[in-house]
């Protein structure tokens, strides 16, 4: 078994971490959660029956988990990390983005590095149906040469989402806005799916609730083999979360993902056809949140990567490093209001 310490009890915590966690329960168990707000750790400590921290230090004080898995304010992530990793934890897995700069991620890797430690990214998309399916047929270079991808992320936050106990997402350092904190994901499966490199990054972005970060933008990012990929993001979808998908068009091929959160094609069209196209539109499962499924698949492959060894599916410190590089690039071309390089991507 796996002992497991989670620190942060929100919202992720409770509807997807917990949910993927309970239906593992014959690879992890879950011996300490952590958060200081007491009405969340209490609720959590109830549902699985673990012991309780209001405070982090007393945690690492106290516990060795095998794995520390942190769900905090992105700004928190890196210092986190290095203060597990000082007390000796070997295996942390830490919700995107792994940090807020290219400097902090280089500083954490090398500190993990330095200490024998595994770090693990939290970025579940990769694991959903479609974009596996996707991801194959790129591979096997059934599209060609990637030409051209739209990204749209159109979801919907209230002005509560950033008040109150959750003002940190108003915190430019602590969030970053809609393209730190709900687009990281699409930019890590624009790297992750296109095996290309990027090279020049732009974007421009506004502030409908007139906050410290965004909550709209665009923009376009060139790669070294001739991919332009552009992105429309937006908090201010009516009602609910409408739409997270990505169209990608290659020499022989195009493609749709859609639906709330890349769990469904739209489209697939391909100059030469397999029998298993067939069911490529077939009707899928429309999560309930915009986290989807893909939580299970990741503490499965962390799993494997802890008790086997087997690592390959388990996303690693490195890889999440990459997606930072890229907004890095994206934040400076925002300040500068020009194209910005993107450098150090690996």
């Amino acid at each position: 078994m796996i002992n497991l310490a989670i620190v942060g009890c929100g919202r992720v915590t409770r509807i997807a971490h917990l949910d993927a966690l309970a239906k593992l329960a014959d690879r992890y168990r879950i011996s300490a959660v952590c958060d200081i707000n007491p009405e969340a750790l209490a609720a959590t400590v109830e549902k699985t029956g673990a012991k309780g921290y209001g405070d982090y230090e007393s945690l690492l004080a106290n516990e060795q988990p095998d794995l520390l898995v942190l769900n905090v304010a992105n700004g928190l992530h890196a210092p986190l990390a290095h203060q597990a990793i000082e007390a000796g934890l070997k295996a942390i897995a830490i919700e995107k983005p792994l940090a807020m700069s290219l400097k902090e991620a280089d500083r954490l890797i090398e500190a993990a590095d330095r200490a024998g430690a595994k770090l693990f990214t939290i970025l579940q998309n990769r694991y959903n149906p479609p974009v596996r399916r996707l991801k194959a047929a790129i591979d096997a270079g059934r599209m060609g040469r990637l030409l051209s991808v739209q990204m749209n992320l159109f979801w919907h936050r209230e002005r509560s989402y950033y008040e109150g106990a959750l003002s940190w997402h108003a915190d430019a350092k602590m969030a970053g806005g809609v393209m730190t904190n709900q687009a990281v994901h699409y930019l890590d499966l624009l790297l992750y799916l296109s095996g290309q490199r990027p090279l020049e990054a732009y974007a421009q972005v506004g502030h409908r609730f007139k906050l410290a970060v965004e909550d709209y933008g665009a923009g376009v990012i060139a790669f070294d083999r001739g991919l332009i990929a552009a992105f429309n993001l937006s908090n201010h979808a009516p009602g609910f979360d409408r739409e997270g998908s990505m169209t990608l068009i290659g020499e022989k091929a195009m493609v749709k993902i859609g639906g709330k959160a890349l769990n469904r094609i739209d489209l697939w069209a391909f100059e030469a056809s397999l029998p298993e196209d067939e069911t490529a539109l077939e009707p899928s499962k429309e999560p309930p949140t915009v986290y989807g499924y893909g939580h299970f698949d990741f503490y499965r492959a962390v799993a494997d990567c802890l008790q086997n060894g087997q690592c390959a599916e388990a996303i690693s410190g490195r890889e999440g490093r990459r997606s930072v590089a890229l907004l890095s690039a994206l934040r400076a071309s925002i300040l500068t209001h020009k194209p910005q390089p993107v450098v150090h991507l690996d």
